[in-house]
């Protein structure tokens, strides 16, 4: 039954936008693909390819995307992410330009800021970050079983527990020992923690978005001047003085433009895709942490040594367990995962200022949010028809489309609806 209702919801969707407001996209992600799997045809690009981290300004930009509006057609504006934020500013000035617009839809979108592109907080967490990460991580690569006097009482097994490992996996431990070294890491240098240890450390877990941009591109704009990126700085003057300003909420306030608010609550970033990558890597020391034991009951005249070897794994296996709770506070300042969907602050508060994905000045009757706690923004990293075949830690990221479809189909309608 379920199913037959879904597939008259959708078929009345598109028999009804015959008459329906087209969707303008800002393109952050896959907006597209996302609409066309419940059925919105009716969409065009306001964007072009190199907008994401345009020295423009979110201001800027936001007016050329304007500009780009039908003189005479109402339009709702959508977007994913860094795309909903310059969604909502297209719409404070829509009007004032001569644009009509109805709606707009901004799924996961940092509307008041993000802390994580507020320099001094990116700086201090991404440092401390890196420093949890190479304490933890110290010891894994001299808990490799490689000595030559012992060879004797090692097995092949323990040797083939690395060789067992698939490429990205050797490539996410190779990261980790680097930091360690004092030749690549200076650990009295903040900058050099964030830059050798940190962000190759994300971008290994995280990997790069389908569109090409990784860690170290979105932080380099963070760390970089003016550009849409640095914009989401919640103390910076474009969300201060622009985007939330007392005149722009009030115009919000008072006009009949609908907003509707889809809200991601998965900040537990073992349960996206980045658990694929994380996998191997807990499997192996936790197989070696094991090994180690094992052989410090059976060969008690070198129990010290071996059991030291289980410890370093131990502490290991517990860095690991505990990355997700660490990259939680540095996204929230929260261990609490439902604050963040691993990137964007869900419900945070950063020096007195309210961080969410809902607007500021949320009205009764003309907005709307939908929460979908299993969606995270690492989902937005892969391509919509491979994000069904990725796995978290106990589900499947089937379960996050399925809720983004049914989060956008809701969003939609009530736009569209009188």
């Amino acid at each position: 039954m379920k199913k037959i209702i879904s597939f008259i919801v959708i078929c009345s969707l598109i028999t009804m936008q015959l008459t329906a407001a087209p969707i303008k996209i800002v393109d952050t992600t896959y907006e597209e693909e996302l609409l066309e799997s419940v059925g919105i045809t009716e969409y065009s690009l306001v964007t072009e390819e190199s907008w994401y981290f345009s020295k423009d300004g979110i201001d800027k930009t936001a007016k050329k995307m304007v500009e780009k509006l039908p003189a005479s057609e109402e339009v709702i504006l959508y977007g994913i992410s860094l795309g909903g934020t310059v969604a909502r500013r297209m719409t404070q000035i829509a009007k004032d330009n001569g644009k009509k617009v109805k709606g707009y839809i901004a799924q996961s979108s940092p509307l008041s800021g993000d802390r994580l592109t507020n320099t001094g907080w990116a700086v201090t967490s991404l440092a401390l970050l890196g420093i949890y990460s190479f304490i933890g991580l110290n010891n894994l690569f001299w808990g490799l079983p490689l000595e030559s006097f012992l060879k004797g009482e090692i097995t092949n097994e323990d040797y083939d527990l690395y060789n067992q490992l698939d490429e990205n996996s050797k490539a996410l431990i190779k990261t980790c020992e680097n930091g360690r070294n004092p030749k690549i890491v200076d650990r009295n240098n903040e900058q050099s923690i964030i830059e050798n240890t940190t962000l190759p450390l994300l971008d290994a877990v995280f990997g790069s978005d389908e569109k090409g941009r990784g860690m170290s591109d979105y932080f380099g704009a963070v760390f970089s001047k003016g550009n849409n990126v640095k914009d989401l700085d919640p103390l910076g003057d474009f969300m201060e003085d622009v985007m939330n300003s007392s005149s722009s909420k009030q115009k919000e306030a008072t006009d009949e433009i609908k907003r509707a608010f889809i809200v991601s609550t998965n900040g537990n970033i073992y349960e996206s895709s980045a658990w694929e990558n994380v996998e191997p890597i807990m499997r192996y020391y936790q197989k070696q942490r094991d090994s180690y034991w094992a052989k410090a009951k059976k060969q008690w005249w070198l129990f010290v040594y071996w059991s030291l070897r289980a410890a370093a794994s131990a502490v290991s296996v517990e860095t690991i367990e505990g990355l997700p709770r660490a990259w939680s506070t540095c996204v929230s300042g929260s261990l609490d995962y439902s604050t963040n969907d691993g990137f964007v602050p869900a419900k945070d508060t950063f020096w007195g200022k309210e961080l969410k994905m809902t607007a500021p000045n949320m009205r009764s009757i003309l907005d709307k949010s939908f929460t979908c706690n299993k969606v995270s923004h690492v989902d937005y990293g892969e391509g919509l028809n491979s994000l069904p075949s990725k796995k978290g830690r106990t589900y499947s990221r089937k379960q996050s489309l399925e809720q983004q479809k049914e989060a956008i189909l809701k969003a939609y309608n009530f736009i569209e609806n009188d």
